[in-house]
This record gives structure tokens, C-alpha cells and sequence, in this order.
């Protein structure tokens, strides 16, 4: 017989240590008192993102603005992202392959949850999209921020983060609920979409293309924000209170669905 290895670890409603109407009133209560105390207990901004913050030492501060601390990070975007394609071409379609594991707990998780709860939008150094996309301008003497053909075009304004909203549904559609999720072809035509629709995106609009229609990057700046590392108006590297990068939340069509 062979064993079966679940990619999630989590067990049903039932495995819950409590009772699941207590666990469901308990949530509920929690969320309930939570938005009452934010209404009657802070009906005026007391953070101030755009200055906030103590500034860091200034010799750390210039390290992490070098140019090749962030080479150092897009190579390892680059490595990371070549070493684990090759796995999903090479190595087995079975649970010993680390393919499914890297993307669903590693990158989704880790990359974009946790590293950038710490240490802020990580995922806009180590892209290697974006890395792709820069290196493919400086060969071509192009502006990065511009379209590589028509200069004139730009990121249309009224789009929003919708495009982002929409390839992190179409993830979270992959992760929970699309057939064969786990298998390595699944997952290779899921991120060559991803991939192409990307860089034709970033190659006709330019370098913002990223920060707004670049789900995971998006997602990843999004939750940076709630990082004790920012970046105040004046440009200066601070250590903040968490919602202080809440403050400057950018209001923009399509930031409710994202």
C-alpha cells in the first residue's frame, strides 16, 4: 500500500480542541469588540506614517540602499527561482518532489507573509521578473520605468490593483481548489501564464506594471506595510510602530478586493 502525503497539515472543523459553536461565537465576539473599540476609542489619527519612525544607524541604512546588497538579493531571486524550475522539470511528479512544497509554503507563506511582516516588501527585490525586466532595459539602453516600444505608454491609472487582485485570486483558486494542484505540470503552465502575461505587461507599460498588477508583489508590499522596517516621506530607513506604514495605505480601485 502506498502512503499518502497530504500537502496541509491542517485537520477538519471536528479535530478542534473546543467545541465548534464556541470556537465560531468566540471568533466572532473577538472581531465584534475589536472594530467597537477602534470606533469609540479612536475617532482621530494618531499615526503619522509619512514621518514616523526612528531613522536607522546610518552606515545599516546605507548597506541595505546599496546596489549590491539589492544585486545580492535579485541574484538570489534569480537562483532560487532557476533552481526550483528545474525541479519541476526534472525531478519526480511525487511528494519527495520540492516543487509544490517551495511555492505553496516557502514563497506563499514564508516569502510573502513573514519575511515581509519582518523586513518589509521583500518580494520587490528578489522578483525575478522584475530583475528580468530591468536587465532586458539596461541591454536595450531603455528606461526601465518606460514602455520598451512606445515610450508613451504608461500603467492606465483607472486599472488600479484590480489586474493584482485578480492573479491573487486566480492563485488562492490554484492553492485550494484547482484538480492536481500538487503535481508539477500544474504548477509549470500556472507560472509560465503568470510569467508571460507578466512581462508583456511590465514590457508594454513599464516597470510600474509591477507594483500594481504583479499580485504577489502587491501582496507582499501590501503586508510590508505592517513591518516595524519603513521608509518615511523624506526617503530616510526608520523603525516604526507596525501601524505606522498603515497610515500612507494607498486608497486606489481595486485595494478592497486585493
Amino acid at each position: 500500500m502506498t502512503p499518502t502525503l497530504l500537502a496541509h497539515g491542517v485537520g477538519g472543523r471536528g479535530d478542534l480542541p473546543v467545541p465548534f459553536a464556541l470556537a465560531v461565537t468566540a471568533a466572532a465576539l473577538a472581531i465584534v469588540v475589536s472594530f467597537v473599540a477602534l470606533v469609540l476609542l479612536w475617532r482621530e489619527p494618531r499615526v503619522h506614517g509619512s514621518r514616523a519612525g526612528r531613522p536607522l544607524p546610518a552606515r545599516l541604512a546605507a548597506g541595505l540602499d546599496s546596489q549590491v546588497f539589492r544585486w545580492i538579493l535579485r541574484i538570489c531571486g534569480i537562483a532560487g527561482t532557476t533552481l526550483i524550475t528545474l525541479a519541476s522539470w526534472e525531478g519526480p511528479d511525487d511528494a519527495l518532489n520540492p516543487t509544490a512544497g517551495t511555492v505553496y509554503v516557502l514563497f506563499w507563506v514564508g516569502l510573502l507573509v513573514v519575511a515581509s511582516l519582518i523586513f518589509g516588501p521583500v518580494w520587490r527585490q528578489l522578483n525575478p521578473l522584475r530583475t528580468l525586466h530591468l536587465l532586458t532595459c539596461g541591454a536595450v539602453g531603455r528606461d526601465p520605468s518606460s514602455a520598451l516600444v512606445n515610450r508613451s505608454l504608461r500603467y492606465p491609472r483607472w486599472l488600479g490593483y484590480w489586474p493584482a487582485a485578480a492573479w491573487l485570486l486566480a492563485f488562492v483558486w490554484l492553492e485550494l481548489v484547482a484538480p492536481n494542484r500538487d503535481t508539477t505540470a500544474t504548477l509549470r503552465w500556472w507560472f509560465a501564464t503568470y510569467a508571460v502575461v507578466t512581462l508583456i505587461g511590465a514590457f508594454t507599460c513599464g516597470s510600474g506594471w509591477f507594483s500594481r498588477a504583479d499580485g504577489f508583489e502587491v501582496y507582499s508590499t501590501f503586508v510590508g506595510r505592517l513591518s516595524i522596517l519603513g521608509r518615511r516621506d523624506d526617503g530616510v530607513l526608520v523603525v516604526r510602530s507596525s501601524l505606522a506604514g498603515l497610515d500612507s495605505f494607498p486608497i486606489r480601485a481595486g485595494v478592497a478586493a486585493i
